[in-house]
């Protein structure tokens, strides 16, 4: 059986995430704070991030954070936590981070491999860019794909940045109408420029 969990996720998701990309809940308008944290805290004390400016998205259910691009908020799609171009139209482009085991046991090379392939062989979804990153030493993948998803009625346009944490998968997926990406490519490409992540201090990959 292949071991292909992580690429069924991002084609998956993509395609459950614009189904349920609708009745996004407004939260109350309050001042701006210097850091937006989400609501696990973590278990045990780690060293600080790096210095960072800006408004920050605190990913701390994998102990991670991004800058929030200029003029996005921190909302909510269907009780699912984003970062939102629009509240009014999350598909004006948003983020949002899925965890899911990682059952096979995929290295990170496995799950590029694996990516490759199933989206090589997708009829709704098409591989535009592969790239490899490094994020605190440690490398990540990226995944830059366009399509129409099966059920959905315009093109999307989906970047996945995908890593390892323990016995999980991370994949931090941004979602937008491919006739807006020329809108919206640069800032999603600065966030994800600015993406931090402390590694468990037991894994090397």
């Amino acid at each position: 059986m292949k071991a292909s969990l992580i690429a069924v996720a991002l084609v998956v998701l993509s395609v459950v995430g614009v189904v349920l990309l609708t009745g996004v809940t407004r939260k109350p308008q309050k001042p701006p704070a210097p850091v937006i944290s989400a609501p696990v805290a973590p278990s045990v004390e780690v060293p600080p991030f790096p210095d960072m400016d800006g408004v920050l998205w605190n990913l701390t259910s994998v102990d991670a954070r991004i800058r929030i691009p200029t003029n996005w908020t921190l909302g909510r799609v269907n009780g699912d936590e984003r970062l939102l171009r629009n509240e009014a139209d999350p598909l004006d482009g948003n983020m949002n981070l899925l965890l899911m085991p990682n059952a096979f046991g995929l290295s990170l090379d496995d799950l590029l491999r694996e990516n490759l392939e199933e989206l090589a062989v997708n009829p709704d979804l098409h591989l535009e860019d592969r790239r490899e990153i490094y994020v605190m030493g440690r490398k990540v993948l990226r995944f830059d794909y366009n399509g129409t998803p099966r059920n959905g009625s315009e093109p999307m346009r989906f970047v996945a940045v995908v890593w390892r944490r323990g016995k999980y998968q991370v994949v931090l997926t941004t979602t937008v109408r491919a006739v807006k990406w020329g809108e919206v490519a640069a800032e999603v490409d600065g966030a994800l420029e600015s993406l931090q992540i402390r590694w468990p201090a037991e894994r090397s990959k």
